[in-house]
């Protein structure tokens, strides 16, 4: 008769150990046990537990106390804490603390702490903190979700939500923080990051380079605010004081609003930007009545403004003589275009001069508006950066504020929006 390897019947005896721990359905309670692999334990036997001591990795039902792995714990529902080196699993529910080295995974809800190194995962609720390394998923979370990548919940409830990449959730009730991006489908509190926050609906504030809501009951603050509710529109005005045309562009909300202009002279030829003037502000708007009957508003803007006009004609000149001296086959990798962008640079105004601004807009018909308004441009006499040609119009003559003198040149303007 032939002899069974003994790898074989070594195998197949915890096999049939670990069959039958799993298949326990029983009251046993074991106060302690230590378990050296699953399906080898002092003492033997497979149910609740009080303390959970396993060297490699321990199986157990629900544990009612604590349980401890060098690299893994499986167990039903936690009442208390997990603690592995590597990896734990609850099937079900977990009430205190699952902590592993790469690692949680639990099933059902939350009611603690879930932390990983790299990643957690919740099956039902998080109420709570999910923190890892590198991603969180939950159901609906209530406390603090953190992660160094990303987190996903189905609606947050606060007071934090944050990660080093994005965040995505359906409802937001708190603070939604990320280092590139949130997504939302509802936020009632503050949505940020650097780059792109998207949201259903705000309550509340967006503030990131680019802002996208479908509707917003408070304020986006950032160079690009889109909402359905915004006003956001395009336009042109004529200072003929200053002989000076401004195209400009207007996003955000009526609370708060960003604008941006570029202005040339009017009598300069196609093409030339050797008066070129760049402005970049905020502004509130008040309607003289309901906002979607079509009333009249009057906006008040606060604006920086900067003479670029010397850098721009600069940087035009060298990359014309670049491409007359290579013709078509000049590239951007050119040396001789990264000294032009360094002398355009240098020819940068330090500093920009302020402007306040009023302006009245009528409605005319669908989304066109005309406006007429007044704007003072503050020449400071202490940080002088405002050309000679816009010391015009009325001037105030010298006024004081704090230690500082200015001068305010008024002159009006008109034009249109669409």
């Amino acid at each position: 008769m032939a002899k069974m390897p003994a790898k074989v019947v070594v195998g197949a005896i915890l096999a049939l150990l670990v069959s039958i721990q799993l298949g326990a359905e029983d009251d046993t309670f074991i106060p302690i046990q230590i378990s050296f692999v699953p399906g080898i334990a002092i003492p033997f036997g497979y149910g609740d537990v009080g303390l959970e001591l396993g060297g490699v990795g321990a199986l157990t039902r629900d544990v009612q106390g604590a349980a401890a792995s060098g690299v893994f714990t499986i167990s039903r529902s936690i009442h208390g804490i997990q603690a592995n080196g590597v990896f734990g699993v609850a099937s079900g529910r977990l009430e205190g603390l699952q902590g592993s080295g790469v690692f949680s995974l639990t099933g059902g809800a939350v009611e603690g702490a879930q932390l990983a190194g790299v990643f957690s995962v919740a099956g039902g609720s998080v109420s709570g903190a999910q923190i890892s390394g590198v991603f969180n998923i939950g159901g609906d979370v209530e406390g603090v979700q953190w992660a160094g990548v990303f987190n996903i919940a189905h609606d947050y409830l606060g007071p934090f939500q944050g990660a080093g990449v994005f965040n995505v959730a359906s409802g937001v009730r708190g603070i939604q923080l990320a280092g590139t991006f949130n997504i939302a489908s509802d936020v009632d509190g503050l949505q940020i990051a650097p780059v792109v926050n998207v949201a259903g609906s705000v309550r509340g504030l967006q503030l990131g380079l680019i802002n996208i809501a479908g509707n917003i009951d408070g304020v986006q603050l950032g160079l690009v605010n889109i909402a359905v509710n915004g006003i956001g529109g395009i336009g042109l005005l004529f200072d003929p004081i200053n002989d000076y045309g401004w195209f400009f562009w207007q996003n955000g909300t009526p609370r708060l609003f960003t604008r941006l202009e570029l202005g040339r002279p009017t009598s300069a030829a196609w093409g030339a930007v050797d008066g070129l003037v760049a402005s970049a502000g905020l502004g509130s708007r008040s309607y003289f009545g309901s906002r979607y009957d079509r009333s009249p508003w009057l906006d008040l803007d606060l604006a920086a403004a900067w003479y670029v006009g010397p850098s721009a004609t600069s940087l035009q000149n060298d990359l014309r003589a670049i491409r007359d001296s290579d013709g078509p086959g000049w590239h951007g990798n050119d040396p001789r275009v990264n000294e032009a962008f360094t002398r355009a640079g240098n020819l940068l105004p330090p500093w920009p001069w302020p402007s306040v601004s009023l302006t009245l807009g009528v409605p005319i018909f669908w989304r066109l508006e005309a406006l007429i308004g007044v704007k003072s441009d503050i020449d400071l006499e202490n940080w002088p950066a405002m050309p000679n040609s816009f010391r015009t119009g009325m001037d105030s003559g010298s006024l004081r504020l704090f230690s500082g003198n200015f001068h305010l040149f008024t002159k009006w303007f008109f034009g249109f929006r669409i």
